[in-house]
């Protein structure tokens, strides 16, 4: 999954950032996503149950590459903190 060029918009909304806008430290709910595994995700009327995988490098790096090209800032996040930002995947269970 390490090439991500061309991704899909549905791929991307599969994947959560913990970004907290560049804050120095996580989120709370990116601890939680870990720390529990298996989430249900209510995103618009559709909810489902998926498992949570948290990206290691140099995954999690080419994956956030991708999304920093979509919206306006969110590649300025990584310029505010020194840590590594998180990026989980949310995988349907079947």
């Amino acid at each position: 999954m390490s090439d991500v060029t061309g991704w899909s918009t549905k791929i991307i909304e599969e994947l959560r950032f913990a970004s907290k806008a560049g804050a120095e430290t996580h989120p709370d709910w990116s601890h939680n996503l870990v720390a529990y595994h298996a989430v249900t995700v209510e995103a618009g009327t559709e909810t489902y149950r998926a498992t949570v995988e948290p990206l290691a490098d140099p995954q999690r790096h080419d994956v956030y590459e991708e999304q920093a090209r979509r919206p306006p800032g969110f590649a300025e996040y990584r310029q505010k903190t020194a840590r590594a930002i998180p990026v989980v995947e949310l995988r349907r269970a079947g």
